[in-house]
C-alpha cells in the first residue's frame, strides 16, 4: 500500500510563542496607534 499521509510537508518546525514574537518584533508607538484607530472605524 502507498504511503498517502504527509504527502506535500517538507519539514516541521516549532512555532514561537506569543513572548518570543513581541520580543524579536515589537510594536512601535506608530503602528499601535495605527491599529487603534483602524479598530475605531
Amino acid at each position: 500500500m502507498n504511503k498517502t499521509d504527509e504527502l506535500r510537508t517538507a519539514r516541521i518546525e516549532s512555532l514561537v510563542t506569543p513572548a518570543e514574537l513581541a520580543q524579536r518584533h515589537p510594536v512601535t508607538a506608530d503602528v499601535a496607534a495605527h491599529v487603534s484607530a483602524s479598530a475605531a472605524n
